[in-house]
């Protein structure tokens, strides 16, 4: 699906927003995406040129490709200044590559899953002092960390947790988030006038209750209106902290 590939879609309106080069930023978020690269997470004792690299998935990530735009597009201004206007066109490309998408696996990528982890470990140890503040922020909080791809760091959570104690009870709260954030785009449906919203919405909201996937109506409805994801996240937290309790 679209959503799996995210990481590439984004490429392109980032690239437009910090004016760069499209096709040089789809090709460092193919990189991300490329079945090989994938196959990789996870593995250990993968290092580059002799540098220790973790590897972890970009798949439907959001932050990582947007800092690696943003790097490109003050790279090409450097580039495009101080290289001969001979060469510039087709070796700028080649550096921002070279040098963007190395570097987005050995630091840009394990700091973004570092960060997932680290708030994992929180909203973990709060669930267990505080049931219904560590359910109120993962109901709260989930679609927020979806947008950003720090949701990931939660999976090795649930899988400790099913592993140890044949259960997953952190995972409860979600289904809150999920249902809240739904009912937002189904809200944007049944109101809005727009047609072409309603496009967007009316498939979102059967995605969103019968299978549990937001991310169409999040990034092409909620998000956009601001307050119908705010009230998305408002309705996660309190239904999360009630599962929780």
């Amino acid at each position: 699906s679209f959503i799996y590939f995210l990481p590439m879609g984004l490429a392109i309106t980032a690239a437009r927003y910090f004016n760069a080069n499209q096709f040089t930023a789809l090709a460092m978020a193919g990189a991300l995406v490329y079945p090989s690269i994938i196959e990789l997470n996870g593995v250990e004792g993968l290092t580059f040129f002799g540098i220790p690299m973790v590897m972890v998935s970009y798949v439907s990530s959001v932050i990582p490709i947007i800092i690696m735009v943003w790097l490109q597009s003050w790279m090409e201004k450097y580039l495009y200044k101080w290289l001969p206007a001979a060469i510039r066109r087709f070796t700028t490309p080649m550096i921002i590559l070279l040098v963007l998408v190395p570097l987005t696996f050995l630091a840009i990528g394990p700091v973004s899953s570092f960060l997932s982890g680290a708030i994992a470990d929180g909203i973990g140890w709060v669930f267990a002092v505080v049931p219904w503040l560590g359910g109120a922020l993962l109901g709260g909080l989930w679609q927020v960390f979806v947008i950003f791809g720090l949701h990931w760091g939660f999976i090795p959570f649930f899988s400790l947790e099913l592993q140890e104690t044949g259960i997953i009870t952190i995972l409860a709260p979600l289904f809150a988030a999920v249902l809240a954030m739904a009912g937002a785009i189904a809200g944007v449906w049944v109101r809005t006038k727009n047609k072409k919203l309603r496009e967007l919405a009316a498939p979102a909201t059967l995605s969103g209750f019968l299978a549990g996937i937001t991310e169409p109506g999040i990034y092409g409805v909620t998000l956009p209106l601001k307050r119908p994801f705010a009230f998305a996240l408002v309705g996660g937290a309190v239904g999360g902290a009630i599962i929780a309790i």
